[in-house]
């Protein structure tokens, strides 16, 4: 009698597990969000380890899906453990396509363990997703730039310098580089393509912003003297009126020379005959008509 009880309880009541279950998730997510604000890497992933272990989704009673694989990946990218950061993410997003910052990211866990293109193209789908999403901008500059590809880099600091806000010092995600450093990555790309008065003027606001960025004092000293160095060579190769002339053109004004020469002779020539012509032949018609 009491089995069947049991059974009749089992199938048109709720069974209480699954809310358990939720309930359980949701508290372990809560603890890994504590351990993560208080810099515990360890805890933070074991707690939302266990939740993922009690809810698939990764939802936790968050109504983000995916939420606590974004999360543990994000303490994996704080710790440098790149690889598990990517497979959390890649995760993250197969549960949510809609999380700009997921694939933000995995953006940069690609850049980090140097694959640029995969980084770049992460990049290009959080800002698609979110086209004010200025640092992923900046991150896809220092992708172009490790792959020499300068001018996208350019486009992309720009880009940043002119929409972020310069007293920015922290972006959700992970730690976003200060406007100094964005300045100083722009003129480092501008030396990397010879544009260095371009390189001088990037470096001379990061340091206004930060006097004692080293690095950018550095870079802008070998700036000056690579440009002090083209401006001497350019100042050292002579005008073409005082360039040697080459032997062809050497000969070539010599017969110019030559052949003015002839022509004032015979002029002077037909000048002083005529003056004897007349003083010998005064009062005769003179045989040399035309004169």
């Amino acid at each position: 009698m009491n089995y069947r009880i049991a059974i009749i309880i089992f199938l048109f009541f709720p069974s209480p597990i699954p809310t358990f279950a939720a309930e359980s998730a949701k508290q372990y997510c809560n603890q890994g969000d504590s351990s993560l604000l208080s810099s515990e890497w360890d805890k933070a992933i074991e707690a939302y380890s266990k939740a993922i272990l009690l809810d698939k989704s990764g939802e936790c009673g968050s109504n983000e899906k995916g939420y606590a694989y974004y999360y543990r990946a994000y303490v994996y990218l704080l710790t440098k453990k790149y690889r598990e950061a990517i497979v959390n993410d890649c995760k993250a997003i197969e549960l949510n396509p809609g999380n700009f910052n997921a694939y933000k990211h995995r953006g940069f866990a690609y850049y980090s363990v140097k694959e640029y293109t995969k980084a770049i193209a992460d990049f290009d789908k959080a800002i698609k997703l979110d086209p004010n999403n200025y640092d992923a901008a900046f991150l896809r500059g220092d992708a172009y730039a490790a792959i020499k590809r300068y001018q996208e880099a350019i486009k992309d600091y720009t880009v940043t310098l002119t929409k972020i806000f310069p007293n920015i010092h922290q972006r959700f995600g992970y730690n976003f580089h200060e406007l100094e450093d964005v300045y100083s990555k722009r003129g480092n790309t501008y030396c990397a393509i010879g544009e260095y008065n371009n390189a001088i003027k990037d470096y001379d606001e990061a340091l206004k912003l930060n006097p004692d960025n080293s690095s950018a004092r550095e870079a802008r000293a070998v700036a000056w003297k690579k440009a002090a160095e083209i401006h001497a060579k350019s100042a050292a190769i002579p005008s073409q009126t005082s360039l040697p002339l080459k032997k062809d053109e050497r000969l070539f004004q010599g017969l110019i020379v030559l052949v003015i020469i002839h022509i004032v002779l015979i002029v002077v020539i037909i000048i002083v005959f005529r003056r004897k012509t007349k003083t010998h032949q005064f009062g005769k018609k003179s045989k040399l008509w035309w004169l």
